[in-house]
């Protein structure tokens, strides 16, 4: 069971329960991965190219290069098995399914492994920056231009606002992740700030 992070700027992260934590570092191309007992870093592996973002199922590595529209479909050990042509710059990765965000043109978008899109949310959601997704494959998005939640249907055809700026200050939160229970949320921000929501819509802390 794991759960995926993305910080705004330096880093991205995905955590396991049972196995290190593999880290993404834009600025040096690189995947590293950190035990979260000891803080040493375990082993790391370089691309050629700046990435950002990183998802994971437990199994395998979604990196993604935004600037080329491409990602790499990887192993643990970040051997590439394909190379896939997505949309985004922060992915989400569970159940043979690729959930991506771009900020840019305003897109929530699910691919297959193989990198065919398999839907667009039809609405506009402005300035998407964070994405997680559920066991039930529900999809929860964060809006920067809004500062609200959007929880998107599996099918990616329906929508309904989880959260928004007039029942919490989102101004800054960016990311997202879920507990692997599903039944939270974990929002937050690169100034260390956090929110933890159930999918009920009820803050917790």
């Amino acid at each position: 069971m794991y759960y995926s992070l993305a910080t705004d700027h330096h880093m991205t992260f995905v955590i396991f329960k049972t196995i290190p934590l593999p880290c993404l570092f834009p600025e040096d191309n690189a995947v590293v991965y950190i035990d979260i007992i000891s803080g040493k870093t375990i082993n790391s592996f370089i691309f050629k190219k700046k990435c950002y973002g990183v998802a994971c199922d437990g199994k395998f590595l979604v990196i993604g290069f935004p600037r080329k529209d491409n990602g790499v479909f990887a192993d643990l050990e970040g051997n590439q098995i394909r190379s896939l042509k997505i949309r985004g710059e922060r992915f989400a990765f569970s159940d043979n399914a690729i959930y991506s965000v771009n900020e840019n043109d305003d897109e929530v978008l699910c691919y297959d492994l193989f990198g065919k899109q398999t839907w667009m949310y039809p609405d506009k959601v402005r300035m998407p920056v964070g994405i997680a997704v559920d066991k039930n494959k529900n999809v929860y998005v964060f809006s920067k231009f809004n500062n609200a939640i959007y929880s998107i249907s599996p099918n990616g055809l329906n929508s309904r606002i989880l959260v928004d700026q007039e029942e919490d200050d989102l101004k800054d939160f960016s990311c997202m992740c879920m507990s692997p229970d599903s039944k939270r949320l974990l929002v937050c921000c690169s100034s260390n700030h956090a929110i933890l929501y159930n999918v009920e819509r009820h803050r917790v802390c």
